[in-house]
């Protein structure tokens, strides 16, 4: 059991997303593909210039098991779509971003690669460059997206996050949410989301492994496992000291101010001491409700007292992921007042 739970909570941390943009203006998807890495144009480490000779890998700021790719241009390759996609590796990604222009949308050669892109057994979702900052009116295919970087986040963006929702196994999903800055209250309500599916594992790994119960708590739980998933909710929030010194550049608010919209303690920084206590605090009635029980049927306490370790694991974990997504949502609420 121990080894199944570790092996499948291993395959959902370690899953990789590979996200590739290709056609259109380059200077307009380099500022969409800056954008989802939480970068303006011209920062350090954004993309820039014409069109690459190879692809090229910016791996996300937030989530290192994800990267964007900036593909290179077809223009030499007109009339061989698949020799193209079989150029850039095309079967590495995920999803695929296809930019169009309309010159490049009314192009056989575009249709022909989009025919490719089928066959290939390809996601792809197909962007409409947006030059000015108003994103046109109208229905519009579920593959096809209007998106403006000075807009992002906005409808169309969360139009876009919805179909991939629908379309991504959820464990590709999950590391595309985390892949991205806050960008919104919205984002933010999917990485919660998105580390909910692991909370149940993590909860009954920690009840199965630790044999020594915790100082002062009655029950046997790793500690450390606890800790340790609890940080790594608090980084992927948004709420760690890097973050913040981030979000504070950009916004210009300065950190004691967005600090101050941190209410949790575990958003303000997770401890084995903090973790310790509030284990004691979820096992206070499941302890008493142990006694009982443990005294009318006494060989079954190993059940019993496992049961709690789980219960109380998963209490805290749930408990603290919901109130530090509640805190990043305060904090990107501050620092957009301000910008």
């Amino acid at each position: 059991m121990v080894r199944f739970i570790q092996s499948s909570l291993d395959s959902l941390l370690d899953t990789r997303f590979d996200l590739a943009l290709m056609g259109g203006n380059p200077g307009f998807r380099h500022s969409v593909l800056n954008a989802l890495r939480g970068l303006k144009d011209g920062e350090d480490g954004s993309a820039h210039g014409g069109n690459p000779e190879n692809p090229i890998e910016y791996a996300s700021l937030k989530y290192p098991k994800a990267s964007l790719w900036d593909l290179p241009g077809m223009e030499s390759l007109e009339s061989q779509p698949k020799k193209y996609l079989e150029s850039v590796h095309i079967s590495r990604y995920d999803v695929t971003l296809l930019f169009l222009t309309p010159w490049q949308e009314a192009s056989s050669s575009y249709q022909s690669l989009v025919h490719e892109l089928k066959k290939e057994g390809k996601k792809s979702v197909f962007i409409q460059d947006c030059d000015d900052h108003e994103v046109p009116p109208g229905p519009r295919e579920d593959q096809v997206f209007v998106l403006s970087p000075v807009k992002l986040p906005g409808p169309e963006f969360h139009r876009f996050l919805g179909y991939l929702e629908k379309k991504l196994p959820s464990h590709k999903l999950r590391a595309f949410m985390l892949s991205l800055p806050n960008l919104s209250a919205e984002v933010i309500e999917k990485k919660k989301e998105a580390l909910s599916q692991e909370v149940w594992k993590v909860a009954l790994l920690s009840s199965l492994v630790a044999s020594v119960p915790v100082p002062g708590v009655g029950i046997a739980c790793d500690l450390t496992l606890l800790t340790a998933r609890l940080d790594t909710y608090r980084q992927e929030l948004g709420l760690d000291a890097d973050s913040l010194a981030n979000l504070s550049h950009k916004s210009g608010v300065p950190v004691p101010k967005l600090m101050l919209e941190i209410q949790s303690p575990a958003g303000k920084g997770v401890t084995r001491e903090l973790v310790q206590k509030m284990l004691g605090s979820a096992t206070g009635i499941g302890l008493e409700v142990a006694g009982v029980f443990l005294h009318r049927f006494p060989l079954l306490g190993p059940l019993a007292t496992g049961g709690i370790a789980f219960h109380a694991s998963y209490l805290v974990l749930s408990r603290c992921l919901e109130a530090m997504a509640e805190d990043a949502q305060r904090v990107l609420s501050r620092a957009q007042a301000h910008v």
